[in-house]
């Protein structure tokens, strides 16, 4: 994903490991305030890229639980709401529907401060998964719209698959 202003950052698999890494030009998004170098119309960079690491997910040890917990309606379509719960942080509503068992929607709590000094606040951010491409094996979605206010939409542009990423992009 490259955003204007906001850096370069790739996110990936490598030795069955979910990997994501920011240009070694961007010191990282943590700890800082809205509207700051992390945030895109008052959403963060973080949020996009869970979302991507959401569709690239294989191991569930991050989770304490998984649940079931109903179905409803997304984007006119029916889909299973499976509650994921981590072992640190927020849990996640993920809904896939019930047809084809592609992820739909991902209901998020996101956490911020407006300064250092200031207590946290939080927001739900609902996004939604669209426009399913085949990609090799694997059927990735084309669009990814964050439902915040305003609402924000990312468009997969064009994609290099099986790419060799250099280990000298990436930093500890």
């Amino acid at each position: 994903m490259q955003v204007a202003s906001h850096g370069t950052s790739w996110v990936g698999r490598r030795d069955d490991h979910l990997i994501w890494r920011l240009a070694p030009e961007e010191p990282g998004f943590t700890g800082i305030g809205v509207g700051g170098a992390g945030f895109i119309k008052g959403n963060s960079a973080e949020n996009v890229e869970r979302c991507l690491m959401s569709l690239l997910e294989w191991d569930i040890h991050d989770y304490k639980s998984i649940e079931l917990i109903g179905r409803a309606q997304v984007d006119k379509r029916w889909a299973y709401a499976l509650r994921f719960t981590p072992q640190q942080g927020n849990p996640q509503v993920r809904y896939y529907d019930m047809e084809n068992h592609l992820m739909v929607r991902m209901d998020q709590l996101l956490h911020y401060r407006m300064a250092k000094d200031l207590p946290e606040k939080a927001y739900a951010v609902a996004s939604y998964f669209r426009n399913y491409r085949q990609l090799g094996t694997l059927k990735l979605p084309y669009e990814i719209v964050i439902s915040h206010d305003p609402e924000l939409v990312f468009e997969l542009t064009h994609v290099k698959y099986g790419e060799e990423i250099p280990d000298s992009a990436f930093h500890d």
